[in-house]
């Protein structure tokens, strides 16, 4: 007896086509998504990166030019402290130069090439503020470094000196050693060709990289009016002529992204040299390294909270 084979078929070669194609559109459709998302996660995170270093900049800034006139004990504003040094026009950021107390806020305009010689080259297309303090806390005996310039002081009297090389002024009474800072903030490009902001600590003669994609820093200063209770102007460091005037600082900050932003390759961020305005000034950027960054502008007052010492 034959049996009958049933009416079984296989797919036509233009069927198995059909599905390959609609394949095809299914896998490129959820490469096209996947590609969407990755380029959207990169995108948020370069600007989540941004807006974290900007703010951080901004925050390193605020807190020591906060600082900036504190001098331990000395809290009144008629004192007495000797062996201030004033300015006798020192580039090298020495003892003398530390010890210009009548100076604890100071500023260059860009280009600042050849104002202080202790800051590396290529710290000259952004504004420099220069601080002076003392150090937060009292030194301990244990702590003091020959050489280095202290405050000794009471709450009304003072006096300058640098230990081990002049007299220890350790008859004032009620006195306490207060090591001398003076702390210079730049923007330069770091080893690995990122701009970043830089703070110089010249006690130790050491810098730092602070915060990477900080491209330029424009600082005004907010002088006092003739009553002394609020800001009438805003002027730069060239502009100013008592340095005693300064009650505030303005600080712009221009903060680009880490990597290049190919999404940006067709876009104004990289075509006809985009500028960005910083205060009064108008920053270009330049055609290298390419321009192709996710950039922000920040802005931040910062009032000066012992603007009553003077020396």
């Amino acid at each position: 007896m034959v049996k009958k084979r049933g009416n079984k078929q296989g797919f036509s070669l233009i069927e198995m086509m059909i599905a390959l194609l609609i394949a095809l559109f299914m896998v490129g459709g959820v490469l096209t998504l996947f590609g969407g998302v990755s380029r959207l996660y990169n995108t948020t995170s370069a600007a989540a990166l941004t807006q974290e270093n900007g703010r951080f900049a901004l925050a390193e800034l605020s807190q020591t030019i906060m600082r900036a006139n504190f001098f331990g004990n000395l809290s009144r504003p008629t004192l007495q402290v000797s062996n201030v040094a004033v300015d006798g026009g020192e580039v090298d950021c020495g003892q003398t130069w530390l010890r210009r107390l009548s100076q604890p806020v100071y500023g260059y305009d860009r280009p600042t090439a050849g104002h202080l010689n202790c800051i590396p080259t290529g710290a000259d297309q952004s504004d420099m503020i220069v601080l002076r303090m003392t150090e937060s806390n009292p030194t301990p005996a244990a702590s003091r470094v020959a050489g280095q310039a202290y405050l000794y002081s009471n709450l009304s009297h003072g006096r300058l000196f640098q230990m081990g090389v002049e007299a220890d002024p350790a008859a004032i009474s009620g006195g306490e050693y207060w090591a001398i800072s003076g702390i210079v903030y730049y923007v330069k490009d770091n080893p690995e060709g990122i701009p970043a902001l830089y703070r110089f600590d010249a006690a130790t003669g050491t810098d730092q990289d602070v915060v990477q994609g900080v491209e330029s820093m424009q600082i005004r200063y907010g002088v006092k009016s003739a009553a002394g209770t609020f800001v009438s102007q805003y002027l730069s460091a060239a502009a100013l002529s008592d340095w005693n005037a300064v009650i505030s600082v303005r600080v712009d900050l221009l903060v680009r992204s880490k990597n290049f932003d190919s999404s940006y390759a067709s876009g104004s961020a990289c075509k006809g040299g985009p500028s960005y305005t910083l205060g009064t000034y108008d920053y270009l950027v330049p055609d290298l390294p390419p321009r192709c960054y996710r950039r922000r502008v920040f802005t931040t007052i910062i009032q000066l909270r012992n603007n009553f010492i003077r020396f």
